[in-house]
């Protein structure tokens, strides 16, 4: 008789199990990683609303994975971790060979890059960088980095690269002390 419900109690766990393995299939939960161009507080604040919103009104289930940095998010893509990408870091020769294909942009205007300094600095004009510090979110920012340091390399102006992880780095450091 002990048996036969030690039998019975097998056979009920397995059951669950199986079931609950069958269900784990069924609910697959695909990665999704947008560049975050700040904190992972306020990155994660700004995309979970969406991906709640999107796995609810498509049945597909999102999760967001995020670096500490854009280029440890960046590093999920390339590594292949992520099944959606929202990024601009894949515009290359090479990582056009990955496979990943655009079947959606944003409805908006196209972006500008802009090169700041605070409102009390001496800089003016961009030929007055020369040999100066610039701070950048990282190199894989396409538009942060890659358009905006491109217009000084063409206008033949020199100056160190600094990369910060994301735009609130790269705020902290044009403002710290002696970077003007």
């Amino acid at each position: 008789m002990k048996l036969c419900l030690g039998c019975k109690a097998i056979m009920v766990v397995l059951s669950f199990a199986l079931s609950n393995v069958a269900a784990s299939e069924e609910l697959k939960v695909y990665n999704f990683s947008p560049v975050n161009q700040y904190n992972l507080n306020l990155s994660a604040s700004f995309w979970n609303p969406i991906i709640k919103y999107v796995s609810d009104k498509s049945d597909v289930n999102l999760t967001l994975k995020l670096g500490r940095t854009s280029s440890d998010t960046t590093s999920y893509v390339l590594a292949q971790e992520v099944d959606f990408a929202f990024t601009n870091h894949l515009f290359s020769p090479e990582r056009d060979k990955m496979g990943w294909k655009v079947f959606g942009r944003r409805d908006a205007p196209a972006l500008e890059g802009q090169i700041v300094v605070p409102a009390d600095s001496p800089i003016h004009s961009l030929s007055e960088l020369e040999g100066k510090e610039v701070v950048y979110p990282g190199p894989e920012a396409f538009i942060a980095y890659k358009v905006t340091n491109s217009e000084l390399v063409k206008k033949g102006i020199s100056t160190s690269t600094v990369f910060a992880g994301n735009m609130d780095g790269a705020f902290s450091q044009l403002f710290r002390e002696g970077l003007k």
